[in-house]
């Protein structure tokens, strides 16, 4: 029996999670593996996840982030201003940032202390 089932026979519910990646290689297998544990809401850019969080009832309490999200995939900007705008939607939000940038840069740059950073 897989965690969701347990978890629904003792009437718990899985906390939400948004998921924001361009890549569908890495959003499909993160999402797969966190499926047991989480409701996962996959999503690929900033407008997308602010759209999916307007209507958000109840918002999810965590976030994974790519820092490069279209419209420039090479550049951290709108993943830091995603996490700017989740921030100011649920400031109880943890944020974990998914990022093949240059960690150390973009870690000085990441807001504490709800965010936690990941290479």
């Amino acid at each position: 029996m897989g965690k969701a089932s347990r978890m629904a026979e003792a009437g718990l519910e899985r906390a939400s999670l948004v998921l924001v990646d361009d890549d569908p290689l890495i959003s499909e297998s993160l999402a797969f593996v966190l499926r047991d544990a989480f409701v996962v809401h996959e999503v690929a850019s900033r407008a997308e996840a602010r759209t999916l969080l307007q209507g958000a009832d109840p918002m999810p309490m965590l976030a994974l982030v790519d820092l490069g999200l279209p419209p420039e995939p090479h550049s951290p900007d709108e993943g830091f201003a995603l996490i700017d705008e989740l921030l100011t939607m649920n400031p109880r939000m943890k944020v974990l940032v998914l990022s093949g940038h240059c960690a150390a840069r973009s870690a000085q740059r990441a807001p504490a202390p709800s965010c936690a950073g990941s290479s």
